[in-house]
């Protein structure tokens, strides 16, 4: 996965040059790329990854390949679906509080200083249960994205994905499928309000709180949104 991960700055133009130009590439190019890669992953099949001429390797021996390469393919599908979650919600919250901005501004390390200012990164995360032990979900999917957090996967410097093991844990693999349907690319505005609407209230709120301590460019606007999702019923 991270080789996968990897390789989509080389199908990525606006990946592939940000390390020369002080990484500007925006929230919905990094969408596109990891759409793109998820696309791939979907339609590719065990049969395209592994052939067999003759009687080799013997059909025993391919059955076996065939079968580790679904499960392994399965892996990776829900992995990038996850990956364009959390890359939807920052589309999301972009759209919503003035449009298109670097991916920069809400999910990269600014250094070991700021760290905790990065909305990606654990410590800027509010306590909340990361497994919904109701949902059905993938939990070697949710031990690869959570164990990942900060150590691999080090392309563009989005390297803490925090929030993608967040939302997969309390949301489970159903709650992924409905979001992704408004996983637009670009995202647009209705779409981004009907990917926050189906995810959990309380989780959007304060996700939503730590990106307004983050962008403070666009505090106003963040707080705003958040008050949109609180949990508590406004005061009569």
């Amino acid at each position: 996965l991270a080789g996968t991960w990897n390789l989509m700055a080389e199908f990525n133009v606006y990946l592939r040059d940000a390390p020369s130009a002080n990484y500007p590439y925006n929230v919905q190019d990094f969408s596109m790329a990891v759409s793109k890669m998820r696309k791939f992953l979907h339609f590719i099949q065990p049969e395209n990854v592994f052939h067999r001429h003759g009687d080799f390797p013997p059909q025993a021996d391919y059955v076996s390949l065939l079968q580790r390469t679904a499960h392994t393919l399965g892996i990776a599908r829900t992995y990038m679906d996850c990956k364009l979650l959390c890359a939807s919600f920052l589309g999301a919250l972009t759209v919503l509080t003035g449009g298109d901005c670097p991916v920069a501004l809400f999910a990269f390390d600014r250094g070991d200083a700021d760290k905790s200012c990065c909305l990606e990164t654990p410590t800027a995360l509010p306590e909340l249960k990361k497994i919904n032990e109701e949902v059905k979900m993938n939990k070697e999917v949710w031990d690869i994205l959570e164990n990942s957090i900060g150590e691999e996967m080090v392309a563009f410097r989005i390297s803490n994905t925090a929030t993608a093991s967040l939302l997969y844990g309390l949301i489970g693999d159903q709650g992924l499928e409905e979001a992704l349907k408004y996983a637009a690319v670009p995202m647009d505005e209705e779409n981004a309000r009907h990917l926050l609407d189906c995810l959990p209230r309380k989780v959007v709120h304060q996700l939503v709180l730590a990106a307004a301590e983050s962008v403070i460019t666009r505090r106003r606007d963040l707080l705003r949104l958040a008050a949109t999702y609180s949990p508590d019923p406004p005061a009569a």
